[in-house]
């Protein structure tokens, strides 16, 4: 507990510290989300989980062809590992608040194929041992399709879930330093 509350108050100084130079920073950024309203919505496990948890999420569907672009938008909390077929595709989100929540747009037609295509997740949170810097909410996933072709694929409908049971966090597994 103190040392969040550490970090907290040396995060805190830095952002009033470095402010201007922040704001100079984003003042030609685009805040643009994309062309079309979510239709995803977070699916997680638990509704009501906070703490620590490794989650894997698994989705098929079939294409009769194999689109030139399919861009999906993707994040997690806190942090995920997407594959596409059996083929890591991408990591993220980068750090945000919860004001500010990242995510990531990635075009998956070349790990796309005729027939059945998985797109699956691994998200973790680690609860009370995450770094200070890597804010959370509450543990999940979410996935939209950029366009209104790619929506189909919006998290929860048709996603499922399981929690892991081969992570723990150190603590609960009893493991101590070394000696």
């Amino acid at each position: 507990m103190k040392t969040r509350v550490f970090c907290g108050i040396v995060m805190a100084f830095f952002m009033f510290a470095f402010s201007s130079e922040i704001s100079a920073a984003l003042k030609d950024y685009d805040y643009k989300l994309g062309s079309k309203r979510w239709d995803a919505s977070w699916c997680a496990y638990d509704r009501d989980f906070h703490g620590y948890a490794v989650l894997h999420f698994r989705r098929t569907f079939d294409l009769n062809k194999v689109p030139d672009s399919f861009k999906i938008n993707v994040s997690a909390d806190n942090r995920y590992r997407l594959f596409v077929n059996g083929k890591s595709v991408s990591t993220g989100p980068a750090r945000g608040d919860r004001r500010n929540w990242f995510y990531d747009t990635i075009d998956i037609a070349k790990f796309l194929r005729v027939g059945k295509n998985v797109i699956a997740a691994q998200v973790w949170n680690f609860g009370d041992d995450a770094p200070c810097a890597q804010i959370s909410f509450r543990t999940g996933f979410i996935l939209d399709g950029a366009s209104n072709a790619e929506s189909f694929l919006a998290t929860p409908k048709q996603w499922k879930v399981k929690k892991s049971l081969a992570y723990s966090t150190t603590k609960a597994a009893g493991f101590q330093y070394c000696r």
